[in-house]
């Protein structure tokens, strides 16, 4: 967030103390010197040297009078940040309340919501500040838009834009950038004016930034800009240029400049870079999973590798350095053949030279590596055997306990479902008696029929007695092979 100011002593002294309308040239609404402005906009102008690895570095800020009144001969300062602002109604009355307490036996209470910053994210820019003009000696140099020339010898249009942007005095606070203009400025009410506040040389170098996901096939004309000046940059749209043999000026596209600190190197890209292919293939993600058991105890690593290649044919008359940028995920890492790998925040980057007139191969490998720990003795033997199968670097032990969970789980499975057959089949006794029992109530048990039906429910409940045994049996057996099961996990050494 920027603003763009012109301070005012007297108003800021006297205003908020009496509460009186801080009046000035400008608008008659102005309170406490302040009034809500549009924040001031960069626009910079880049030239790209033929060689060597320095360029021409033109900043402008441009500043609108939405103020309601017209600016005379006021001193501008311009503020680059994100300060914190606040609004409050201090010139509206307010009345303490009674809070009404309700008849009641219990103690109401009224939680407050806490949408204090809500409301801070919703407020408009910083506004401009400005004050009423004061005596002073004519301008040292001339700016576009209204300010007075300078009684001085007749300048060429590079020599005054030079001379005006030198002379901003650039100040970098703890959290803004300032920067101070000695002349003062005129600018009727509803106009705009673009006033020079940088104009240096600035480091730069050539290069090309391939991102897969802004174009798959060729990479992005760019350059490295390093802030070596003394104050940092703030963020706006650059227009860039070549500087051809003949002195004339080749347009290379736009920008945006992000806000450069001191001695911080930005990539600023501008056109795409059609003569130079690129075909890039995601191998996707390979993992190997290691394991170590000592005492029931497993701990798994799983490395997970994902390589990229690609394979860069630039033009057949220049050479080409490729600057590769992937999504950076968390947890992974570059590995150990990819050399020279940065990490930006949200970014890997990693640099291909590559000659003129063949095709360069290269491959970017990253990884991720994971660890669990897994008491084997408190899992079934189904999931002991789940987790032991895979290992790349099982031995003869674990392929023998792996063979014997095998064995073990077979064993159990088919115990489990005998135990199931016989679980349904009881169920189905436990119905057809009901049915009998009815209806030897019906027929009286001194009847041929009723005899009949007490044979058959003699001869079930035989079969229920057989039934309980075998399932307790199944269940002796199922509950040894588990334990065997636990006994192999904890003599396992691996």
């Amino acid at each position: 967030m920027r603003k763009s100011n012109v301070r005012s002593p007297a108003c800021a002294r006297t205003a908020p103390r009496t509460g009186a309308l801080c009046r000035s040239a400008f608008s008659a609404k102005a309170r406490a010197g302040l009034v809500p402005a549009p924040v001031w906009k960069t626009a910079y102008r880049l030239v790209l040297p033929k060689e060597g690895e320095k360029a021409r570095l033109q900043g402008w800020a441009v500043v609108e009078n939405l103020t309601g009144g017209d600016w005379k001969n006021v001193d501008l300062l311009l503020v680059s940040g994100n300060p914190v602002t606040l609004h409050q109604p201090l010139y509206t009355a307010f009345f303490a309340e009674r809070t009404e307490v309700p008849v009641s036996t219990a103690a109401r209470v009224t939680p407050h919501t806490d949408d204090a910053q809500a409301r801070l994210a919703a407020r408009p820019p910083p506004p401009m500040v400005f004050s009423a003009p004061k005596p002073a000696p004519a301008p040292a140099f001339a700016l576009p838009g209204g300010v007075r020339p300078a009684p001085a010898r007749e300048a060429s249009a590079p020599e005054v834009l030079a001379a005006a942007a030198q002379a901003a005095e650039a100040e970098e606070a703890s959290t803004q950038l300032l920067y101070r203009f000695p002349a003062r400025i005129s600018l009727g009410t509803g106009h705009t004016m673009m006033v020079p506040f940088v104009d240096r040389e600035i480091a730069v170098t050539r290069t090309w930034l391939y991102q897969p996901d802004t174009a798959a096939r060729h990479p992005l004309a760019a350059v490295q800009v390093r802030n070596d000046g003394e104050t940092s940059l703030p963020a706006g749209i650059v227009t860039a240029y070549d500087a051809a043999a003949d002195g004339s000026m080749n347009f290379v596209g736009d920008a945006q400049l992000p806000l450069l600190l001191r001695g911080m190197p930005k990539f600023v890209t501008f056109a795409l870079d059609s003569k130079t292919d690129i075909r890039r293939e995601d191998k996707g993600v390979v993992r190997s999973t290691l394991g170590k058991a000592v005492n029931g105890v497993l701990t798994l690593t799983t490395r997970s590798r994902r390589s990229i290649a690609y394979e860069i044919t630039p033009p057949t008359e220049e050479d080409r350095e490729i600057t590769i940028e992937e999504p950076r995920l968390a947890g992974w890492s570059p590995a150990a053949e990819s050399k020279g790998v940065d990490a930006t925040p949200t970014r890997w980057r990693y640099k291909i030279p590559a000659p003129k007139g063949q095709t360069t191969k290269a491959a970017l490998a990253i990884e991720c590596v994971d660890a669990e720990t897994i008491t084997l003795t408190e899992l079934g033997p189904e999931d002991i055997l789940a987790r032991l199968r895979g290992l790349q670097n099982e031995n003869a032990a674990v392929r023998d306990a792996v063979a014997r969970l095998g064995a073990l789980v077979a064993e159990m499975t088919k115990a489990k479902s005998e135990r199931l057959q016989l679980d349904a089949e009881r169920k189905k006794i436990a119905d057809d008696q009901e049915r009998i029992r009815r209806n030897l109530q019906s027929a009286g048990q001194g009847s041929d029929l009723g005899r009949r039906y007490l044979d058959m429910l003699k001869t079930q409940e035989d079969r229920l007695a057989e039934i309980n045994r075998a399932d307790k049996a199944f269940e002796t057996e199922i509950a040894a092979k588990r334990q065997a099961a636990e006994e192999l996990a904890r003599q396992l050494k691996l």
